[in-house]
């Protein structure tokens, strides 16, 4: 802002001043500054406004004339402002308003006489004389404004321009057994509805409500009352799961998940449910066969196994080294009519493609016949360039509704140089700033609302050593598991929300028989639960109850 100064000049950014002629006079705007304003026409006294004033009104102009402001300090230091006349043909004076929310802030061209604002065809408020703005603070919905002038010869109305939001909305999202339900506060006093009876009254100025052990039949709405005794209904749309995105981040431990290397993974955590304690595959900490226990929900050596013990690409498929068709995610999604993708940084994932494509894929019996190819988009690359293509098949493809993504870079820093090691970590935020462009670009393309995201690991790592081969080894058997999106409670722990069928194992290393840990073999019938599906035929894990996220 500029300032006074006893010395010649001025510190900072010099304020404008413009004025516009109109019927009435011409008006002129301006930046107040420090000090008391004066208005000067051809280098003249005109007027003294008021301390703070920012508009003056000259009825009696002439045809020709140049205008500027002269503010006077204590020290009677001055500094004139000079007036740029405005665009001519802007036709006369005008009048704008914008909305934020209940508040509604309106600027106009002050002209002489009494200015009324009008909202709705109605008197609303008489501003001090030469004032150019006015607040409304409890703006309904869809209300229009106008500047009524009122002089001796009668009255003059300008509409004002309204710009900003003001359509009303509410959403519906189920956390457990909650309703939670959330809203844009246009002003007025709000009242939760089901099937038009009343629920709850929440606070003033409020924009969501939770209705705990809320009935799931019935249509929840929001009324809002207005002065004057005029109310707006809006029904709370349900915010349903269309798509899950599965990430992997592969040989990610679970004591690196920490705000300083992964400040996107601690993000997700406090949005979602999570556990830096689940476990991988009792037998096995190898990535093949932790990602086909992931996509399959079963374990890898048990008799009803996938058998797929080997971390590299036989050149077989899933079904042959089980001795029977294994079914996965992928089948229960493509068979109910969704389109799935799979996107890997690694070569041995062409095991899993293989597996269910054209050729190997089981008949499709659900319903229409989508074919055999499970896996409708697959892709192998730096997991860096799979990251736009992906994004974009989601936007373009409403029906995409389950992906798999791998990002193998903290394996990869693991085998070269060590789990305890600055390339390893530097690794683990490469990964973690894939998950954040992938959270951006879901906001971006208006899909976070209706994405469910999945992050796991398939294994950890030593921290001495390059293999992770050692199932017993605490650091590698213990992975993370964040599940975030609609339905799922923010913040919660996911061992506190399945207390009734998985149990935290602390630092120990349960079998498969007994009670069961979080596993990341929950992945698969997790999948389907978001997504409103049967679960995977031939599973294990998660088949009778699947992790419960809200």
């Amino acid at each position: 802002m500029l300032t006074l100064s006893p010395t010649a000049g001025a510190v900072g950014e010099a304020p404008g001043c413009t004025f516009s002629r109109g019927e009435l006079g011409v008006a002129l705007q301006w930046q107040p500054i420090a000090g008391w304003p004066v208005v000067r026409r051809d280098g003249a006294w005109l007027a003294s406004p008021d301390l703070g004033a920012t508009s003056y009104l000259d009825t009696q102009a002439p045809a020709q004339a140049s205008y500027s402001v002269r503010y006077w300090n204590d020290a009677e230091v001055s500094v004139d402002i000079d007036c740029v006349e405005a665009d001519a043909g802007a036709g006369g004076p005008t009048c704008s308003a914008v909305r934020d929310g209940s508040v509604v802030t309106i600027r106009w061209d002050v002209q002489a006489g009494s200015n009324v604002v009008r909202r709705d065809g109605r008197w609303l408020a008489t501003p001090p004389a030469g004032a150019a703005s006015f607040t409304d603070t409890a703006a309904p919905p869809g209300a229009d404004y106008a500047i009524r002038v009122w002089t001796t010869a009668g009255s003059t109305d300008i509409a004002c321009d309204l710009t900003g939001d003001q359509v009303a909305t509410c959403t519906l999202e189920w956390i457990g057994a909650d309703a939670v339900l959330s809203w844009n506060d246009l002003g007025g006093r709000h009242v939760v509805r089901l099937d038009g009876e009343w629920v709850a009254t929440p606070g003033a100025g409020s924009s969501q409500a939770t209705i705990s052990r809320a009935s799931r039949n019935g249509v929840y709405d929001i009324r809002t009352w207005y002065s004057g005794g005029a109310f707006e209904d809006r029904v709370c749309t349900s915010i349903d799961t269309q798509r899950v995105i599965h990430i992997s981040i592969d040989g990610l431990r679970s004591d690196h998940v920490t705000a300083a290397l992964t400040p996107n993974l601690v993000a997700l955590i406090g949005e979602g449910a999570s556990t830096l304690n689940a476990r991988t595959d009792y037998d096995v900490t190898k990535t093949l066969p932790n990602h086909a226990s992931q996509l399959t929900g079963r374990y890898v050596l048990e008799p009803w196994g996938h058998q797929v013990a080997d971390n590299q690409d036989l050149g077989m498929t899933v079904h042959e080294e089980a001795g029977f068709y294994v079914s996965s995610v992928f089948d229960v999604v493509h068979d109910n009519g969704g389109l799935t993708a799979m996107y890997a940084g690694k070569d041995k994932f062409d095991v899993i493609e293989r597996s269910y494509n054209a050729f190997n894929g089981a008949v499709d019996r659900i319903g229409a016949n989508d074919g055999r190819n499970k896996i409708d988009v697959y892709d192998r690359n730096d997991p860096a360039a799979l990251v736009a293509p992906m994004l974009d098949l989601v936007a373009a493809s409403p029906s995409t509704e389950f992906v798999f993504f791998h990002i193998r870079y903290p394996d990869s820093a693991g085998h070269a140089s060590g789990w305890a090691t600055p390339a390893y970590r530097e690794a683990v935020r490469d990964a973690d700033a894939l998950v954040g462009q992938i959270i951006d670009g879901l906001d971006a393309a208006g899909l976070a609302s209706s994405t469910n995201i999945i992050v796991t690991s398939d294994h950890g790592g030593p921290d001495n050593g390059l293999f992770h081969d050692d199932p017993t080894d605490i650091d590698t058997y213990t992975v993370p598991f964040i599940v975030w999106g609609p339905a799922v409670r923010p913040g919660a722990d996911l061992y506190d929300l399945n207390r009734d069928h998985r149990v935290d194992p602390g630092t120990a290393r349960p079998d498969h028989l007994g009670a069961q840990p979080i596993r990341t073999t929950e992945v698969a019938n997790l999948v389907t639960s978001l997504l409103d599906l049967p679960p995977v035929p031939g599973s294990v894990v998660g088949r009778v109850v699947s992790l419960q996220v809200g």
